[in-house]
């Protein structure tokens, strides 16, 4: 049996979502990885982060966190999920409903600092993925107390046409060589940050899945016109076989009786 305070070590060395998205998408977010590698791995995002993210996730969070709970289910592990994997799935998933956010990426804007004359770079993107109750900060970074989410840097590479893992921080960071695309999601409660100062197409809320229509917003199907037999349309009486002399009268007795008939019924 844990003692209990074994069992608080324990729960320390996990990471968990962040929480700005769904329920439903963290729980389902372990299988459709597995479906991306029966199908050939991502489409927009490398799985290899840059040495620049390793050594800075080193600097910045301790090693060896567990992976959050719904990637602890049984038959998971031969999968070999990691943190960088599943954080590259996210960064998919937003490519994927925002393909003028990859366009974005893909242009040299001006740098984030634009009075220390550096040449124009392509833009990072950023969202907050992760929490972890075992932070850890290095030397550099003190006065800036304690960090507890873990917040990827996605970059274009330009040679694969693939996001990059770039690097990792608490929060958002401040990079005086390119400007940082923040990403709020729609279902998160928090402040969206205003990105039209980077570029005019970026929205201020981002879908990290194709949003669903609210039942009751959708249409119901219209069903088909049904159309009347031929044989239960009231058709015209044809008069072509009588003599033309006297089509002029039956057509005039045939309504007199029929304004018979109906005056009877009212009667």
């Amino acid at each position: 049996m844990v003692a209990p305070f074994e069992q608080a070590w324990i729960l320390l060395k996990d990471f968990d979502f962040y929480g700005d998205l769904t329920p439903d998408y963290y729980k389902t977010l372990p299988d459709r990885m597995i479906r991306a590698i029966e199908e050939g791995g991502m489409e927009h995002v490398s799985v290899r982060p840059t040495q620049h993210y390793l050594d800075r996730k080193r600097d910045r969070y301790h090693p060896d966190q567990d992976l959050p709970h719904q990637f602890q289910r049984r038959g998971l592990g031969q999968y070999g999920f990691t943190i960088e994997a599943i954080m590259a799935m996210m960064a998919n998933d937003l490519i994927e409903n925002h393909p003028e956010l990859k366009e974005v990426l893909s242009q040299k804007l001006p740098p984030g600092d634009q009075r220390a004359g550096l040449p124009d770079n392509q833009p990072s993107v950023a969202f907050n993925a992760f929490t972890t109750d075992m932070p850890k900060v290095d030397s550099s970074e003190k006065q800036m107390g304690l960090g507890t989410v873990m917040t990827p840097h996605f970059v274009l590479d330009n040679k694969t046409g693939k996001l990059v893992l770039a690097t990792v921080g608490h929060r958002p960071l401040t990079d005086r060589r390119r400007q940082t695309i923040k990403v709020t999601p729609t279902t998160s409660l928090e402040s969206a940050y205003d990105n039209t100062d980077i570029h005019e197409d970026l929205p201020e809320r981002f879908d990290f899945l194709e949003r669903q229509v609210p039942a009751e917003m959708q249409q119901e199907p219209e069903e088909p016109e049904q159309t009347v037999p031929q044989s239960l349309v009231p058709q015209e009486k044809d008069y072509s076989n009588l003599p033309e002399a006297w089509r002029e009268m039956a057509r005039a007795r045939d309504e007199a009786n029929k304004m018979l008939k109906a005056l009877e019924t009212l009667m």
